[in-house]
């Protein structure tokens, strides 16, 4: 069976992040709820079969929010901390990329580190006209054991940060 389309759009919403999931093999959602007193909101989810204590993949997304006119400081703060921060740790990257993207810049990263694999996206999202607040959407699918992200997993990932990188 083939998956649903999903367009970048709707992946980046509340309503498309189980679909998402499930794309990625992670269709249990094993927690939601915000952290950081309201500051980020995390839902992970991993495969239907695995637990929380035995699991060789996980697909989590992390929405930030901010003050929309702190919106390009603190997305390149966080990319900034992300990079550095697995760069230390002895990570290879196979990609870094950034892209210009509407707020601040966008960006995607496949990199192993300690016997994991991770792909990320992390897309700064449209101001809130209530209260002025902005977001950057993280959506990490982290593996283990051995595994990697599959080739079109890897290219969903990255193509809601470069739309035109998905193959036709």
């Amino acid at each position: 069976m083939t998956p649903p389309a999903l367009s970048a759009p709707l992946a980046l919403t509340p309503e498309g992040w189980d679909t998402l999931a499930a794309r990625f093999g992670c269709s249990q959602k094993v927690s939601q709820g915000p952290r950081e007193n309201g500051s980020r909101y995390l839902t992970e989810y991993l495969p239907r079969t695995q637990s929380a204590r035995a699991h060789d993949r996980r697909f989590t997304i992390t929405i930030f929010r901010f003050a929309a006119q702190e919106t390009a400081e603190r997305s390149a703060s966080l990319l900034d901390s992300l990079t550095t921060a697995a760069m230390r740790a002895g990570s290879g990257f196979r990609e870094c990329l950034t892209v210009p993207a509407p707020l601040a810049l966008a960006a995607f990263l496949d990199y192993s580190e300690d016997g994991l694999h991770t792909i990320a996206a992390a897309i700064p999202l449209a101001a809130s006209h209530a209260g002025g607040y902005a977001s950057l959407a993280l959506l990490q699918l982290t593996t283990s054991n051995g595994t990697i992200p599959a080739l079109a997993e890897v290219q969903l990932l990255r193509s809601l940060v470069v739309p035109e990188s998905v193959p036709a």
